[in-house]
């Protein structure tokens, strides 16, 4: 069930990332960036960002939690973490 929670908030924020950078500037002058026509740029790019950093750390996490469980021995636990965790490169 978190997975899927997991899954599902990433999803909606994808779209809502997605949404706030298309429509930041007021319409039919979309091309035009000065600050009287478009909401704070630095907000919404701050917000994406971390965001985005915060649900990395989240998804590296996952296999370390699960891997937890497994009935395994420590050394191959740690080779699956270690292939998992050549994401960070």
């Amino acid at each position: 069930m978190g997975l899927r929670l997991f899954t599902v908030s990433i999803v909606l924020w994808g779209f809502a990332a997605t949404f706030a950078l298309l429509f930041q500037c007021e319409r039919p002058h979309i091309w035009d960036l000065t600050p009287s026509r478009c909401h704070n740029q630095d907000i919404i790019y701050y917000a994406n960002g971390v965001t985005n950093i915060l649900t990395d750390v989240v998804i590296l996490a996952l296999p370390a939690v699960i891997l937890y469980n497994v009935q395994i021995t420590r050394e191959r636990k740690l080779a699956i973490f270690a292939i998992f965790a050549i994401r960070i490169l």
